[in-house]
């Protein structure tokens, strides 16, 4: 621009009523105000038109005709156009939005419906674990309570086997007193009779040496009767008897010697000798409770001075008082060993075997004596007279049917 245009100050020019308001500035002051019609708005220039650019040596041209300012319609138009298109892409964003929600709500609702079917088809499967466990538990707590009852049963008969073991204990220790007391009875016994035998051995001396007396007195009496005779007159009247009585059945060996010297000598001598039956029973090698029966522990032997009573205590099933294949020895059966005179020495009661064993019985006559109970009927004689000597062994058997 020239300086002349520079210095000039601006004014301002108002277009007419009813035309866009122009506003001119210092730049076109110094032209003429435009016709309406040269206001109109010429079309814009094309994008493909690039703007003319300023050539050297132009500055003393005119300037470019000036360009009409947009309507207010068009820059309403255009906010609404750029509102359009905002919600439009708001829309198209929240459609989108809405799309992908809505699958991934789909997703997770199949996914949803799938793990309720595999939770469902778990808890099916847990309750039928339940089921069984608590079927294996009811089963457990059966066998548990049977196991309960079995030990309270054991416990009862282990209760029940104390107390018979406690009485046997009684029982053994009562035995084992009355065992003591007849082994002394035994001793005293053995004593007495070593006595008694030295008495009866002098009485026997004193008896021989009466009997030696009578026979040299005899000769004595007959000459001095005689000699009575020939001095009174008469004929010798002597008598001299020996008579022996018939044996009773006595416990014992009695001795009776009567002398009677008058006028008429009469001496009388009397000798009395009682044996009492006794039933010996002796094993032979081939015994047949000992073949049949067998002991389970060897049979002692016994002392020269000393016997041995044994014998067995059988179920006797055809009743003929004989032991015989098949049948069975009785276990827990009570012998007793008497004296002659029933008096008690030992007893014994028979083991698994049914065998009984009387050791160190001195020599003497004694009873065996079987006790059996009120449900058992004897087969044989329930008691036997035994004699033992010095060294015998002696098998009484007992039948029970």
């Amino acid at each position: 621009m020239s300086d002349e245009h520079a210095s000039t100050p601006p004014a301002e020019t108002s277009a007419s009523p009813g035309d866009a308001d122009v506003i001119v500035g210092p730049v076109n002051a110094a032209f003429n105000p435009l016709a309406p019609e040269d206001i109109m708005p010429a079309e814009p220039p094309s994008e493909e038109t690039p703007p003319q650019e300023a050539q050297p040596g132009d500055e003393g041209a005119s300037p470019p005709p000036l360009q009409p300012a947009p309507r207010a319609q068009s820059i309403l138009w255009g906010c609404l156009r750029d509102i359009l298109l905002v919600l439009a892409a708001v829309i198209l964003a929240s459609a989108f939005i809405f799309a992908i929600l809505y699958s991934i709500n789909g997703t997770l609702l199949l996914n949803d419906r799938e793990k309720t079917t595999q939770l469902t088809l778990e808890q099916v499967r847990l309750e039928e674990q339940i089921a069984d466990l608590q079927a294996k538990l009811s089963a457990q707590e059966g066998a548990i309570r049977a196991v309960d009852d079995r030990l309270n049963a054991l416990q009862a008969q282990s209760d029940a086997i104390e107390q018979a073991a406690e009485v046997a204990r009684q029982r053994v220790g009562e035995l084992e007193a009355a065992q003591q007391r007849v082994e002394e009875d035994v001793v005293a016994l053995d004593e007495r009779m070593a006595g008694l035998e030295g008495e009866v051995q002098g009485i026997q001396e004193d008896i021989a040496d009466f009997e030696r007396v009578a026979e040299r007195f005899t000769p004595f009496v007959e000459g001095l009767t005689r000699l009575i005779a020939e001095v009174v007159g008469e004929g010798p009247q002597s008598q001299v008897e020996t008579t022996p009585e018939p044996t009773t059945p006595v416990p014992e060996t009695t001795s009776t010697i009567t002398s009677t010297l008058s006028l008429t000598q009469t001496v009388t001598i009397t000798l009395t000798a009682t044996i009492t039956p006794t039933l010996s029973v002796t094993p032979t090698p081939e015994s047949r409770a000992l073949r049949l029966f067998p002991p389970t522990a060897p049979l002692p032997a016994p002392a020269f001075d000393r016997g041995v009573i044994y014998g067995l205590v059988w179920r006797d099933a055809d009743a003929n008082g004989q032991p015989d294949a098949g049948e069975k020895p009785i276990a827990g059966a009570f012998v007793t060993l008497k004296s002659a005179s029933g008096r008690q020495l030992l007893h014994m009661v028979t083991g698994v075997d049914g065998r009984y064993t009387f050791i160190n019985v001195p020599p003497n006559a004694y009873q065996v004596v079987l006790h059996p109970t009120p449900d058992q009927s004897p087969t044989t004689e329930m008691e036997f007279m035994v004699r033992v000597e010095g060294g015998d062994r002696i098998e009484v058997n007992f039948g029970i049917r």
